[in-house]
């Protein structure tokens, strides 16, 4: 007789991550993404049905796609009309059966794209031609500085007229994070770096502001509105930090919860529960009396520089200043119930 070990679900978790592993087929060497694989856990179902508030599911690689018999696996048991599926990857292996299978079952499918310039491996290019299929569309971006926001926004919107890609949301705006410069990649960022990516995402805020106080509504602010998120509007997590907390957990195929998804440090698993004393020690006591902890929630913990924390402030005390000099209130501009 088999008897079924008793899993702890997470009550307050609304968004979920499930790393599959760390197999990719391209080598970008920026990639910040751990090699670890996991063998999968058929428990992992039950404690997510049992997390009540949870409604939205990531699936991350490593690339996704090499996964996708999992993926089929997992989604098998859980309801798309309970569960906002999403999932990342770099789209080169986009096929027409995969294409059917996220629109089947309601996925926002993003694609990682840096710019045509972003010195990623160029081995292989995204299936545009296949991804204008999809129902849901979006992009994921990261630059070091070295590209500016309006570069690969227009890269992108190049991309959207020459693959007639109408089912992008958001229109294909784009908000461009800094590059995590943890010890699995390979980056070397400089303080010009972070001055060049500073510059670049302050005027494309503010240049979004203005059209919006100028009530031109039909004006893209994605990036406006994104970044308050990020940098601006306290967080209404109890515990942790911006990519662990009673809101937002990553989860292995083997049940083990990551702090970090892109690191191998483990915070208990599903039949022990998440472990808070653990992860609240990891916090820098810089940042727990940081007056922005609670906007950044430490914004990358695994940092082997200061880069993202000194972007996080400088950004705080950028959008202070616009309240100031355009006299308005974001918070009264754009709902804040942010994790």
């Amino acid at each position: 007789m088999n008897i079924q070990k008793e899993v702890v679900p997470s009550p307050s978790i609304e968004k979920l991550m499930i790393k599959l592993g760390g197999d990719c087929n391209l080598k970008c060497k920026h990639c910040h993404c751990s090699i670890p694989e996991y063998k999968y856990n058929p428990d992992i179902i039950r404690w997510i049905k049992d997390c009540n508030n949870l409604r939205s599911i990531n699936f991350n690689g490593g690339e996704p796609l090499l996964y996708l018999d999992t993926i089929k696996e997992i989604v098998s048991h859980l309801s798309f009309y309970k569960y906002m599926f999403k999932t990342v990857t770099n789209g080169t292996l986009l096929d027409m059966d995969t294409v059917d299978f996220f629109n089947d079952n309601f996925f926002n499918v993003v694609i990682s794209f840096d710019g045509k310039e972003s010195g990623r491996d160029n081995a292989y290019l995204p299936r545009w031609e296949l991804a204008r299929y999809l129902r849901s569309l979006s992009f994921s971006c990261y630059t070091s500085g070295s590209l500016s926001v309006k570069d690969i926004q227009k890269d992108v919107d190049t991309l959207i007229k020459d693959y007639h890609l109408r089912n992008v949301c958001n229109d294909g705006s784009i908000c461009a994070n800094f590059i995590h410069e943890i010890e699995n990649a390979d980056v070397a960022r400089t303080q010009e770096d972070v001055e060049k990516y500073l510059s670049s995402m302050q005027e494309t805020i503010e240049e979004q502001l203005q059209y919006y106080l100028k009530d031109d509504y039909f004006i893209d602010k994605f990036t406006l509105n994104r970044s308050l998120q990020k940098w601006y509007f306290p967080k209404t997590s109890t515990y942790g930090v911006s990519c662990a907390c009673s809101k937002v957990v990553t989860l292995t195929l083997d049940g083990r919860f990551l702090g970090c998804p892109y690191t191998n440090e483990y915070y208990g698993d599903i039949y022990t529960g998440f472990d808070v004393e653990k992860l609240e020690k990891q916090v820098p006591d810089k940042c727990k009396h940081c007056k922005i902890f609670n906007v950044c929630r430490n914004t990358c913990f695994k940092n082997t520089t200061n880069h993202e924390c000194i972007i996080a402030k400088r950004m705080y005390a950028f959008f202070k200043n616009l309240e100031k000099k355009y006299s308005v209130d974001f918070n009264a501009l754009f709902e804040k119930e942010y994790v």
